[in-house]
């Protein structure tokens, strides 16, 4: 609970509104200094908070109505990545059930390993739909490709200032739901 602490100031500008607005922005209009502020918080929070309420936080945010769909933040992130980390996607992707697969999917599933060259040639049309596919499949998976892109923030902070603010988000609704537990008041 000492990380809750450590980053109060940081949530407490996310819980129940969006991160400030610059004078003379539009609200609700993405900008470049609140895209900036936004990253350097994430940045802050990525060295502070424990590994699982990030998983949680971002899985929250894949799965807000506030964000694109988990399918388009996937694919986004696919199109930006290495080869390799392509590979790492897809792979992750694939681990749901065989067995309840598409047709689409069980032409990926029968390699059952991606490769990094094989990844190259995936289109990002096709893995936003096998991500789609696949959340609904198994709801957990959005919780591994959360935690497998918190290996990669580079990659989460193209998603823009909306989905990494929603994250912190839910991190700072943790916080409040916490601390009256803490404090033993519910």
């Amino acid at each position: 609970m000492d990380w809750i602490n450590q980053v109060r100031g940081i949530l407490g500008k996310y819980v129940d509104r969006q991160p400030p607005t610059p004078p003379g922005v539009q609200p609700g209009v993405e900008h470049e200094a609140d895209f900036s502020a936004v990253q350097r918080d994430f940045d802050e929070l990525l060295k502070r908070v424990p590994r699982e309420s990030l998983v949680t936080a971002l899985a929250t945010a894949f799965r807000s109505e506030e964000t694109p769909p988990f399918g388009k933040m996937v694919a986004h992130m696919f199109s930006q990545s290495k080869d390799e980390q392509k590979a790492g996607v897809l792979n992750h992707l694939l681990a749901i059930n065989p067995s309840s697969a598409s047709d689409e999917l069980l032409r990926f599933l029968s390699s059952r390993n991606i490769t990094p060259e094989e990844a190259h040639a995936v289109q990002p049309g096709t893995v936003e739909r096998i991500a789609n596919e696949a959340a609904r499949k198994d709801a957990g998976i959005v919780e591994h490709i959360a935690s497998y892109y918190l290996d990669h923030p580079n990659l989460l902070k193209t998603l823009g200032a909306g989905p990494l603010a929603s994250a912190i988000r839910h991190l700072g609704d943790q916080m409040v739901e916490r601390r009256p537990r803490a404090l033993g008041l519910s």
